[in-house]
């Protein structure tokens, strides 16, 4: 049979065309999960699932015996000057029942300078300014016996205004350009001194819109960031149905992001996978946005993590503080009994 021309010529357009897309998103793919591997466990879910601190009550919720990653905070508190940066490192990175670790870096200290106090002062870091604190510090990471392939959030929720190294402060495209030289400067410190494996981890909480002139102008790039962190709480959400949960989802746009859903959206325009770091109830009465006991909540991250489980890295339920506590012996029975009800 003769095929006209025209119509050989726009099947094979189409076809390339097609040949094309599932390139790049195959390509997209490996790229974003060959940033940060962490394996699901045989127990639980099949998706890679970890909580702040290793307990009984999360272990039975979980039914698991062991978490595939768990997540680490300085020691005591973060650190008052920039000398005692690197007391910051006292772990021993073995806790027996946790396969990986998520570290959470404080990258300025409370006392200042800090960029809480002034954005400016990234151009400094940038500039080497603050070199030695931060290779003392990345040492002292790499004498603790840390695994080469950290996953390290350098400076946790970076876009809320009460840590020391908070970005709200920066309003302008040269503060979000200095802002990139000095977080890729900290991290090629790191690589330098520490592990050329470590995972770059660029974390922030819900609201991406809080970040000027936008939030993509910060963004430090693909050969700095591994994959990008995000705390995404049941406070100030509706989400008391999975349908409003799914609905809240979507909130924001994939450049400035709010929603979850928006925020995987980002991840993946960017190559990269999302890790959801933090994650959990907030029951607190007497907080304003607190989404109280509730299993909705779980229903609907539950969702999430089964709908978008290729974009994601891996999620951290974070049962510390008694407002997010979750189970029986806890305010929160309802969430902690859907919890165990979906966790395998």
């Amino acid at each position: 049979m003769n095929v006209p021309a025209k119509h050989l010529r726009k099947n094979l357009t189409q076809l390339f065309s097609r040949r094309v897309a599932l390139l790049f998103t195959f390509s997209m793919t490996l790229s974003s999960q060959a940033q940060v591997a962490i394996p699901a466990g045989s127990e639980g879910p099949d998706w890679a699932s970890g909580v702040r601190t290793v307990d009984d009550n999360m272990l039975d919720l979980g039914n698991t015996s062991k978490f595939d990653i768990c997540l680490l905070f300085p020691a005591k508190s973060i650190p008052t000057t920039w000398a005692g940066l690197s007391k910051q490192i006292t772990h021993k990175f073995n806790l027996p029942k946790c396969s990986n670790y998520v570290y959470s870096m404080a990258t300025m200290p409370t006392n200042g300078p800090n960029s809480k106090q002034n954005c400016g002062i990234f151009k400094d870091i940038s500039d080497g300014k603050y070199d030695s604190y931060y290779k003392a510090t990345a040492v002292a990471l790499r004498n603790s016996g840390a695994p080469s392939n950290l996953i390290i959030r350098f400076g946790w929720e970076q876009n809320h205004k009460s840590f020391p190294w908070t970005m709200v402060g920066c309003k302008t495209q040269t503060d979000a350009t200095n802002y990139k030289a000095g977080y890729s400067r900290i991290v090629k410190i790191f690589r330098d001194n520490f592990s050329q494996n470590l995972k770059a981890n660029w974390s922030f909480t819900k609201d991406g819109s809080k970040l000027l002139p936008t939030f993509e102008s910060y963004y430090p790039g693909n050969s700095v960031i591994d994959v990008i962190g995000l705390d995404y709480y049941d406070n100030y959400l509706d989400a008391d149905t999975l349908a409003k949960f799914q609905a809240s989802s979507q909130l924001g746009t994939a450049n400035t992001p709010f929603g979850i859903s928006k925020w995987a959206d980002f991840a993946r325009n960017n190559g990269r996978q999302l890790a959801i770091d933090e994650w959990g109830v907030r029951n607190q009465p007497k907080f304003k946005g607190s989404g109280g006991d509730n299993p909705e909540y779980i229903k609907g991250m539950n969702w999430f993590f089964n709908t978008r489980k290729n974009d994601l890295a891996y999620e951290i339920y974070f049962n510390q503080l008694s407002y997010h506590l979750i189970g029986p012996k806890t305010n929160s029975p309802k969430a902690g009994a859907q919890y165990k009800l979906m966790w395998k």
